[in-house]
């Protein structure tokens, strides 16, 4: 039945296909501007946890490569961000972080869609994660290439149910298994540069992290002394 409901829904939409096409894009327009408008008042209006030092952070979300009859834009490669961006004297660190990736994971036969992404340890000293419990990997167990995760406490909940701690257990995501060494407050999808369900050291990465492309999937947060030093000329190699 419901077949028939859509075959009948489709043959309608058909009859008048510039009044649907209107209809259509109305409505998706509608929805993108009222997520706009949603993460913007989030900005403005919200604690900014756990972006709290944003007056003095500059966000570096992706690169454009131009030529004589066309153009390119996207992501970064985390080469890209370490190599040139790191190199900067005047920012005191550098948060580099992946775009998020979904996968599935499965807990007593029930599905849990769960989205990761890839961290340097600069990560957690430029964002002010909230540590419910635990705390976040750090640079010897990235460089070791330690299989090692901080989780969100949605996902805690979800995953393990209602239990006090979950810090030494382990969680799969993207058929690996992570040991949880840390659980922080959640943080809205519409941060979506510091946003995950669970979080991860970049050198587990399936992706080589080492390639010198200029493009590839992170974004980086310079993070300043003071908010004095944003507009400093002195922000070069």
């Amino acid at each position: 039945m419901l077949k028939n409901y859509f075959k009948i829904a489709i043959a309608v939409l058909k009859r008048r296909k510039f009044f649907t096409f209107i209809s259509l894009f109305g409505i998706s327009f509608t929805l993108t501007i009222l997520m706009v408008l949603t993460a913007f008042i989030d900005k403005v209006v919200g604690d900014n946890y756990p972006d709290r030092k944003r007056d003095r952070s500059l966000y570096i979300n992706g690169i454009e490569e131009s030529g004589q009859n066309s153009m390119n834009s996207g992501a970064l490669s985390f080469y890209f961000l370490n190599h040139y961006a790191g190199s900067l004297k005047t920012p005191a660190k550098l948060a580099i972080s992946s775009g998020f990736s979904g996968t599935n994971t499965y807990v007593n036969n029930k599905k849990i869609a769960i989205n990761f992404k890839y961290t340097n340890a600069d990560f957690w000293d430029v964002l002010d994660y909230e540590f419910l419990e635990g705390k976040p990997f750090n640079k010897q167990q990235i460089d070791n290439g330690e299989h090692v995760t901080v989780i969100s406490e949605d996902i805690k909940n979800e995953y393990f149910g209602d239990i006090p701690s979950v810090v030494g257990k382990y969680i799969e995501a993207d058929n690996v298994q992570y040991r949880i060494i840390g659980v922080v407050k959640n943080v809205p999808i519409t941060m979506y540069m510091i946003y995950s369900d669970i979080y991860l050291p970049y050198t587990v990465s399936k992706t080589d992290y080492n390639d010198r492309s200029y493009k590839g999937n992170y974004t980086g947060i310079l993070l300043a002394t003071s908010k004095d030093d944003i507009p400093s000329r002195n922000m070069n190699r």
